[in-house]
């Protein structure tokens, strides 16, 4: 057996290195982006990304498969966006790539290679399956209109842009803000823009315009350390609205599904957990039972992540109208169906996950290979893979 050990040994260390990064430690896995399918209420589709790998489910977050055919870069992936009202069209963006899928996330594409590998951005629109943004601080932003086929620069600022945003529906009304804490605002897709600066706040962090944007003009602005703005876009005025917001740090801002309704907006923070408001966005409460934290959020290791990130409301059944509110963290996948009053966990990477495969270089012959899971180590099989032997069995055989 003493062959075999060599390969486990060299196999083990070698999957460790070929697999994407992961930004987070066992138990736990840390959920960079979520996405919910268009018929979410029907097809019980999420993409998200987790542990450095991109997976998916078909049951509501129940069970999850891992993502790979086409996914080439060894770089973190960072956001994934169904793109228009379509449930096959999606996009990826990890840093030094840019993805698309038409088959429902099965299989994907790669559309750009940036100058620069550091897109941390994606942006899409409902109003067309064919248009994407991308951004990274020394990547730039992009914008493609015909699927990833041709792109340009969105030539909003000289600044990185930190946030961008589409009026729901819109092909043309885009919204972009970027790390001096200016917002810019375009209606023709980018031909011309113009720019707004923020009272002091830092960078802007994430931007969410009202779903009746068209008659309200009002859409909310999350920034590093001035904490939410409310822009009404008929006065051209920024007024802040931090009352109840404990932590000023905010990561990502959404609305309610039923917002013209029940005028809910819900927003999350850097360690403050998930806030909800229920006079559009005025006050705020905190709403993090069963919400988890992390002490590793805040080391060197993880200086750049926060605690909790993307939040996400999705139609979850179209009879009742009943709605549900995900958001990602360092410490997993949260929903909620109750309007961010209680929060359960959702786990997207089993244990036994596999994290990467490793071939003898004779494996023709002695048909050995090994892999390596999320949590439950490598192991190793010398019939094809008909069956499997832990390293603790391998080396008392």
């Amino acid at each position: 057996m003493a062959r075999v050990a060599v390969l486990v040994a060299v196999a083990a260390a070698s999957l460790v290195g070929a697999v994407a990064p992961s930004a987070a430690h066992t138990p736990h896995d840390d959920v960079f982006d979520v996405a919910a399918s268009p018929r979410y209420a029907t097809d019980r589709t999420l993409l998200a990304i987790s542990r450095g790998q991109l997976v998916r489910s078909t049951d509501a977050g129940a069970t999850w498969q891992r993502l790979v055919k086409g996914l080439d870069s060894r770089t973190q992936p960072h956001d994934v966006a169904y793109g228009g009202t379509s449930t096959t069209r999606a996009y990826a963006v990890y840093l030094d790539a840019v993805y698309r899928t038409d088959d429902g996330g099965s299989s994907w594409t790669r559309i750009l290679t940036p100058a620069v590998g550091d897109l941390r951005r994606l942006a899409t629109t409902t109003g067309s399956p064919d248009i994407a943004i991308v951004a990274g601080a020394s990547a730039g932003a992009q914008i493609t209109t015909d699927g990833g086929a041709t792109w340009r620069s969105l030539g909003a600022s000289s600044s990185p842009i930190t946030a961008v945003a589409f009026k729901k529906g819109s092909q043309q009304v885009i919204f972009a803000g970027d790390a001096a804490g200016v917002l810019h605002i375009t209606g023709n897709a980018g031909s011309t823009w113009r720019h707004y600066p923020m009272p002091a706040g830092g960078a802007i962090t994430t931007i969410a315009p009202s779903p009746d944007f068209s008659t309200d003009g009002v859409a909310m602005v999350g920034t590093t350390s001035g904490g939410i703005f409310r822009w009404h876009h008929p006065t051209l005025t920024a007024t802040a609205v931090n009352t109840g917001l404990s932590d000023l740090r905010v990561t990502s801002i959404a609305h309610s599904v039923l917002h013209g309704w029940d005028g809910r907006v819900f927003a999350s923070t850097w360690t403050g957990g998930v806030f909800v408001s229920a006079d559009r966005g005025q006050t705020w409460s905190a709403s993090n039972s069963g919400l988890e934290w992390d002490s590793q959020v805040g080391t060197p290791a993880f200086a750049d992540r926060p605690s909790f990130g993307r939040v996400v409301t999705v139609l979850d059944d179209n009879v009742t109208w009943a709605q549900a509110v995900l958001v990602t963290a360092f410490t997993g996948l949260y929903e909620s169906l109750d309007l961010g009053g209680s929060w359960q966990p959702t786990e997207t990477l089993t244990t036994s996950t596999i994290m990467g495969l490793a071939l003898s270089p004779q494996y023709g012959t002695d048909q050995t290979l090994a892999i390596s899971t999320y949590v439950n180590g490598a192991f190793v099989s010398t019939n094809g893979g008909a069956g499997f032997l832990g390293l603790q069995e391998l080396n008392s055989a």
